[in-house]
């Protein structure tokens, strides 16, 4: 059996086999492959995961050339928005990749659009509104978040003794801070000022505003395993995301 770094190298080959375009991204934890109006974004944690459970590197590759295939023979420029959904994504991924197609989050976060397939993520980049007059940043934007809102979740507490909350279970966790009614759903266990955490795209961490409930929040960040969205803690006040630690903004601005 393969180990991780061995599953990663021999995946990338058999796919740059038939897609030219394909490469690993800079952090390793991804492979990318560029299309005309769209990246195909692999996670390779998550493939590595199914092929130690199942031993089965020739499905797995099989089922990712079948979604390419798939996204392939689509019209160019179309795109189904019953499937799209937004994605967090840091500032540094912007910084690797423009082309995406992308909106402001908050602080050093942004949204991304994504087409899933289950199998692999379509990532949209910027080519797809160039190539149909017909969709717009705001019909993508508003599909995205349609479909958000239809995914389940539940504000959990997972210690009734402590002023924490989180939502996960999905690759869209941390993006539903654009829905309100979380928000108003927070602010009615926590109050108006409340601190928040995203170590990773599926988790976003509520708490109280409180010296003890930040160190945990910033111990939760850091035992999350890598690839990490953000391992930055921030303070919801007034409708507004701030840094927690001012220090913060010197990290992001260098």
């Amino acid at each position: 059996m393969l180990n991780l770094e061995n599953f990663s190298l021999k995946l990338l080959e058999d796919l740059s086999l038939t897609h030219t375009h394909a490469q690993l991204d800079k952090s390793g934890n991804h492979i990318r492959i560029l299309c005309v109006g769209y990246i195909v974004e692999l996670a390779l944690l998550e493939l590595f995961s199914d092929y130690k459970t199942h031993n089965n590197y020739v499905d797995i590759l099989n089922r990712i050339l079948d979604s390419i295939n798939e996204f392939e023979h689509t019209d160019v420029g179309k795109i189904d928005f019953d499937k799209i959904y937004p994605l967090v994504k840091n500032q540094q991924d912007i910084v690797d990749a423009p082309e995406w197609l992308y909106r402001s989050y908050f602080l050093n976060l942004n949204i991304c659009y994504v087409q899933d397939t289950g199998t692999s993520k379509r990532i949209l980049t910027k080519h797809l509104l160039d190539e149909d007059k017909d969709i717009s940043m705001k019909s993508i934007h508003e599909a995205a978040y349609k479909n958000l809102a239809k995914l389940q979740w539940t504000l959990e507490q997972p210690d009734e003794n402590l002023d924490v909350y989180m939502v996960y279970g999905n690759h869209y966790s941390g993006s539903i801070l654009g829905l309100n009614d979380l928000l108003d759903q927070v602010k009615s266990r926590l109050g108006n000022t409340f601190l928040t955490a995203m170590p990773n795209a599926d988790l976003v961490i509520f708490s109280i505003d409180r010296t003890n409930e930040a160190e945990l929040l910033k111990q939760i960040i850091h035992d999350d395993p890598l690839p990490r969205t953000s391992e930055l803690l921030y303070r919801y006040d007034k409708d507004t995301f701030y840094y927690y630690d001012m220090n913060d903004i010197l990290k992001i601005v260098k």
